[in-house]
């Protein structure tokens, strides 16, 4: 069974064929790992800020994910399942849109050094997110309402209205607000912005 980035490959029913692509794969995304750019930056790091400025690197930008498996024979289904799973996972969109430099980041920038874990495992918390999630909110507590569900989001012309039923309080309460983040499901778009047909799946309301 084979594991990178924290995730980990279909097993079942996947042929030699499979497994030898498997290889080829992951071990062209461990050699990526390794690469260094002229400038002395590794290719794929973490920050993205930090890694090399090659055009070689950059060029990796003009192809998306799926034209790079194709190039380098990686036709494998469930291999190609698993790569359009993790761009989808971290960019919100699959290896027919992602380009070749963002899933190759997602797979070659992790590399770490641990006495007992491998270079690509993951850290985390017994409580997972949720223990980022609390302290982010330490510092914005008294801003964070709970319990509630907007049902409506009006753009003004100096402002953005937002409505939302609070469950503790029995009521729907309208607030304005200067900026607005809201990321949804397109299918919800509609029901929140009223006579708006905007699409995307992420809506940035700025008043």
């Amino acid at each position: 069974m084979r594991t990178l980035a924290g995730r980990t490959t279909p097993q079942l029913g996947i042929t030699d064929g499979d497994h030898a692509q498997y290889d080829s794969f992951f071990g062209s995304m461990e050699q990526w790992r390794d690469r260094q750019g002229g400038d002395g930056r590794r290719a794929f790091a973490i920050p993205l800020d930090e890694s090399s400025r090659e055009p070689e690197f950059l060029g990796l930008d003009v192809q998306t994910m799926a034209q790079f498996m194709d190039a380098n024979g990686w036709n494998s289904p469930p291999l190609r399942w698993f790569v359009n799973y993790c761009c989808r996972d971290d960019y919100g969109a699959g290896s027919d849109r992602v380009s070749a430099s963002a899933g190759i980041h997602y797979f070659a920038s992790r590399n770490g050094r641990a006495g007992n874990a491998p270079r690509e495992a993951v850290l985390t918390w017994p409580e997972g997110n949720g223990w980022l999630a609390a302290k982010l909110a330490e510092s914005v507590a008294p801003n964070i309402r709970t319990s509630c569900a907007v049902w409506r989001i009006e753009l003004r012309a100096d402002a953005v209205e937002i409505t939302y039923y609070d469950a503790a309080q029995k009521e729907s309460v309208r607030i304005h607000a200067q900026d607005a983040i809201c990321a949804i499901p397109a299918s919800l778009h509609k029901r929140l912005f009223p006579g708006s047909h905007r699409p995307g799946h992420l809506n940035t309301c700025r008043g």
